[in-house]
């Protein structure tokens, strides 16, 4: 991985930061680490931007053990990530667990549709005036318009059922 207890410019080592991203206790925590450590203004990045100044024996050196830190980080915070990550989806499935041996919620009654709604309003609108409501099928047949009617046999209107 890296060299064992390579400092930083700032006197930090990066084995600190990975003992404090595994005991991270929440995601913010775990987020404020990887900006401290990785951001734009990070301790890591501030050693990459010092490379330059370095002769090149020893920034080629410097930036193997930096690149390794880095990674090591990275995915030390993506580890760490992934555990609280699954700790909150514990947590949250614990809180809202439903106990499906309980009887249901009442769905409640429906309603009636809009067209059946008008006419009922009409149908009571005629009965106050007088009318009755003749109720049949919606659909007349043969049968209902010839047959029943009872014209007789030999008649060319005649059923044909």
């Amino acid at each position: 991985m890296f060299a064992e207890g390579v400092a930083l410019p700032t006197g930090e080592n990066y084995e600190a930061a990975l003992v404090e991203i595994s005991q991270a206790q929440n995601l913010a925590d775990l987020d404020s680490l990887r900006v401290h450590w990785l951001g734009r203004q990070g301790i890591l990045t501030a050693a990459f931007k010092k490379l330059g100044e370095l002769p090149a024996d020893q920034r080629k050196k410097e930036g193997h053990v930096l690149n390794a830190a880095r990674e090591a980080l990275e995915s030390a915070i993506a580890t760490q990530k992934a555990s609280l990550e699954a700790q909150d989806t514990k947590r949250r499935l614990a809180r809202t667990a439903i106990d499906i041996t309980l009887p249901g919620r009442d769905a409640g009654t429906g309603s009636y549709h809009p067209l059946t709604l008008i006419q009922h309003t009409i149908e009571d609108w005629f009965s106050r005036l007088g009318f009755t409501i003749a109720s049949g099928p919606e659909v007349e047949d043969d049968f209902l318009q010839l047959c029943s009617a009872q014209y007789w046999r030999g008649s060319s209107s005649t059923c044909h059922a």
